[in-house]
């Protein structure tokens, strides 16, 4: 037998004005986006999502919304800086961009919590100091051919980690 539909309770939470004005903001670009044939509309897509998570979390304290406006205002800038500013026919340097600019996207999370939370985690420093540093790599001339020879010997890395992770379980594993 189906339970009847029951009505919202008083205490159930009901989505604010701002998320309103978000989703209706985050629908108008995309409505204007697909009919309008300019490709500048469309390299400002990620950055303008960006800032409505950015704005959004800002605006209401939640945090967790300024992850995904820095991950998509990183790539959304990279990408429109690859495709305009820094246009290059060398695939190298437009991965470069991209990728530092999503490393930076990455980092700009912990100021932008800090702003909110005076505790905070800095998971961030990790995926975005990684993404920066390759980002340069790729920018750095001199360094791309050790980052192509890294990107053909890293399993080593993975043994050799993975050798310590045993080492280190049996020497600290209780003897019979």
């Amino acid at each position: 037998m189906a339970s009847p539909i029951l009505p919202p309770s008083p205490t159930t939470p009901r989505p604010s004005g701002r998320t309103g004005v978000a989703l209706i903001g985050i629908g108008a670009l995309a409505l204007i986006v697909s009919f309008v044939q300019a490709k500048f509309v469309g390299l400002l897509f990620l950055p303008m999502l960006a800032l409505a998570f950015l704005s959004w979390g800002l605006t209401t304290r939640n945090t967790r919304l300024l992850v995904p406006g820095g991950i998509l205002g990183g790539i959304g800038v990279g990408t429109l800086l690859a495709e305009t500013v820094y246009k290059s026919n060398d695939m190298t340097t437009t991965g470069g961009i991209i990728i530092l600019s999503m490393g930076l996207g990455f980092l700009l999370i912990l100021p932008l919590e800090r702003s909110i939370h005076t505790l905070t985690q800095q998971w961030e420093l990790i995926p975005g100091g990684v993404l920066a540093l390759l980002g340069l790599g790729l920018l750095i001339t001199p360094v791309r051919g050790l980052l192509a020879d890294a990107g053909k010997y890293w399993p080593i890395l993975l043994i050799v980690l993975g050798a310590y992770f045993v080492w280190n379980n049996n020497r600290h594993s209780p003897t019979k």
